[in-house]
């Protein structure tokens, strides 16, 4: 398997590099009759908690001389690797199933079988209708009033995805065995925080975020309402956006949240920059020193 982190272009193509392209490639002789087969290529959940995410496949294509080499240029954009499925060390993984197309086999009484075929199921898109019915909020029978905003959303889906957000938040406001009321109002949370919950809650995905702060809140609540997969997205999250000016803030959430790869992580990231700030000490003084001196010459 071939993996272009930074993207593949054919001859005289264009490549932005906004892409990661993977390719599967035969090093064999595949003989005139070339070997049929299909592919699926999947990456695991950096947490190891959820199974593999299907990404692309597709029939069967045939391996010759000529053509050794099928995949994706466009197999999954890089920041989307980097949001999702990249761990810790910054690795990510990817498998490749195949699956070969047998020929045609004869039994000793002359009856001649085929080999079944090979139906490649697409990827699931229940998650993608969910996102849907959320973003449209259509049938939605509660809405959450944060910040201003108003945020639709279908309790019975609560309910049943996140009991934490549900007890927490919509069932105190149930009376009597009946349904939630229609509008709750939520304070001490930012309406961007409670969206990316709910987003989690209709898709398993978390929305594209950029912001460290929204990041560490979203980890808060993710571990407040117990959605121990967004939990550990988030800390995979929070990681990619620690910087020297909030990683002292980003451990003492680690801390806080007992998320022990992001306090090691940030751990070691103040580490490497003391070391390196002592270094660029260190050089500073040695050039003013030759400074002085080259100047009293």
């Amino acid at each position: 398997m071939d993996v272009y982190p930074s993207g593949h272009s054919t001859v005289g193509g264009e490549n932005s590099g906004e892409h990661i392209s993977v390719f599967l490639r035969l090093d064999t002789d595949p003989g005139t009759a070339g070997v049929k087969s299909s592919r699926s290529f999947r990456t695991d959940d950096p947490s190891g908690k959820a199974p593999s995410t299907v990404l692309a496949s597709d029939i069967i294509t045939i391996y010759t001389n000529e053509c050794k080499s099928w995949g994706y240029r466009k197999f999954i954009t890089v920041k989307s690797a980097k949001s999702r499925y990249m761990a810790h060390d910054g690795s990510l993984t990817i498998h490749c199933d195949v699956e070969v197309t047998k020929a045609v086999c004869t039994t000793s009484a002359s009856t001649t079988t085929i080999a079944a075929p090979i139906i490649i199921v697409p990827p699931s898109n229940i998650a993608s209708h969910l996102e849907q019915l959320f973003v449209s909020g259509q049938w939605s029978n509660v809405t959450f009033h944060v910040e201003g905003s108003k945020i639709h959303a279908h309790w019975l889906i609560i309910a049943v995805r996140s009991p934490g957000l549900f007890f927490a938040v919509v069932r105190p406001t149930t009376k009597r065995g009946m349904v939630p009321k229609r509008v709750i109002r939520i304070v001490n949370m930012k309406a961007a925080v409670l969206r990316a919950v709910l987003h989690f809650v209709y898709t398993d995905e978390l929305p594209p975020v950029d912001d460290a702060v929204v990041a560490g809140e979203m980890l808060a609540a993710a571990r407040r309402f117990r959605l121990e997969r967004m939990k550990a997205m988030c800390e995979n999250l929070v990681s990619q956006l620690v910087t020297k000016d909030n990683a002292l803030s980003m451990l003492e959430l680690a801390w806080r949240h007992r998320c022990k790869e992001l306090k090691l992580y940030c751990s070691e990231f103040i580490s490497l920059a003391m070391k390196c700030w002592e270094l660029f000490s260190i050089l500073d003084l040695v050039f003013r020193k030759e400074y002085v001196s080259s100047s009293t010459r």
